[in-house]
């Protein structure tokens, strides 16, 4: 399974991730911060620039963290998943877009 290996607070709830699979991406988490009660104390943006990685995963303080493979999700634009399998085909997917030669897409 993937594991987040860092993250660094960009703005509001925008977070840079880069993953063990040498993948990385910006995830915005505003609808969860603002959805989620879990994710409540978040809504403090100091708070929230507070994320750091332990065992792989996006943790803040207070006992609040996120799977690292919502996030895998999230920074890759595939659907988020509710199971075991579902996660390891998102992996799937990055493998074959990552072993496509036009991968990642250029951006104008």
């Amino acid at each position: 399974m993937v594991h987040v290996i860092a993250v660094r607070y960009l703005d509001g709830w925008n977070l840079d991730v880069e993953f063990d699979d040498d993948t990385v991406g910006v995830v915005n988490l505003q609808e969860l911060v603002e959805r989620v009660p879990l994710f409540a104390p978040l809504q403090n943006q100091a708070q929230f620039a507070r994320a750091f990685v332990e065992d792989g995963r996006v943790c803040w303080p207070g006992d609040v963290d996120i799977a690292p493979e919502r996030l895998y999700a999230l920074a890759h634009g595939l659907p988020a998943p509710e199971s075991l399998e579902q996660a390891r085909a998102n992996e799937r997917t990055m493998r074959r877009r990552q072993s496509d030669p036009g991968w990642p897409p250029v951006r104008t």
